[in-house]
């Protein structure tokens, strides 16, 4: 059974973008930042990188420090010519991060910024490369036996997103809830080759499922990380295509039903 990236060109991967490898860290600040002070949000795109911190709003064991500190959470993606990413970022990496993609305004340096601010510590953090996977198919028979035990694939054995969104969790919990009643039927009409056909067409059908999220991603991740592909296609542009793509998220960004739309395809729930 293989599993492998859907659609993939090896000459074009889609992962040679800004959004390749991210680090995703939860921090604290020498001071609160400001400058935003209604949303807590930062975000900043550019050729190299995308960059997002925000601070952890709810009231939860996770949104202070030992200190008592608000902590943010900070995204960030890592250019592949800047090498792989440390399995655990230090308070130094990611303040190289916030220097080098952030915003000015939460910059260390003062030659960007007259208000300097710094990291005082890294409470957790994490590392990621961009990968998408799905198997060949959801529905086997052990051994490849006809008469072998019948096996369904579901979730991260199933299929593997980015963890932006949720996707990888939300379609897992789709796969289990509505494989739940077919399984029940198929116990209770007995082994039978109509039984398996039902069973696998179902798979098939979660399968289709989390092929197209994976495409939603790619689009997605294509567009804001600027894959090759993407840069390709618009040679043509006396406009940077970069310069393009920022007023294209912030248009897109002032409409609400726009904003919600794309984050519920994104995740993965849009369809059953």
């Amino acid at each position: 059974m293989g599993f492998a990236d859907p659609g993939s060109d090896p000459d074009q991967p889609e992962a040679i973008n800004s959004l390749a490898q991210m680090v995703i860290a939860d921090i604290t600040f020498d001071r609160e930042p400001t400058g935003n002070a209604t949303e807590k949000l930062y975000a900043v795109l550019s050729p190299q990188s995308f960059c997002v911190l925000a601070h952890l709003q709810y009231a939860t064991a996770g949104s202070k420090d030992a200190n008592g500190k608000q902590v943010y959470r900070l995204a960030c993606g890592v250019p592949l010519s800047d090498g792989e990413p440390p399995s655990k970022s230090s308070v130094e990496y990611c303040q190289q991060l916030i220097d080098k993609y952030g915003p000015r305004s939460l910059s260390s340096d003062k030659s960007k910024n007259p208000n300097p601010i710094k990291v005082t510590d890294v409470v957790w953090s994490t590392r990621f490369r961009t990968k998408y996977s799905v198997a060949d198919t959801f529905f086997t028979q052990f051994g490849g036996n006809k008469n072998g035990a019948r096996v369904c694939l579901i979730g991260d054995a199933a299929h593997i997103h980015p963890p932006a969104g949720g996707q990888g969790m939300n379609l897992g919990l789709r796969d289990g809830v509505s494989l739940g009643p077919v399984i029940a039927a198929a116990l209770t009409a007995g082994t039978s080759a109509e039984t398996d056909e039902t069973v696998r067409a179902h798979m098939a059908l979660r399968r289709e499922r989390a092929v197209k999220v994976i495409g939603v991603a790619k689009v997605m991740a294509g567009a804001v990380g600027m894959s090759p592909g993407v840069r390709e296609r618009f040679w043509w542009s006396p406009i940077d295509i970069f310069t393009v793509r920022d007023w294209v998220c912030w248009g897109l960004s002032k409409s609400r039903w726009i904003r919600e739309t794309i984050a519920f395809k994104f995740s993965g729930i849009d369809e059953p």
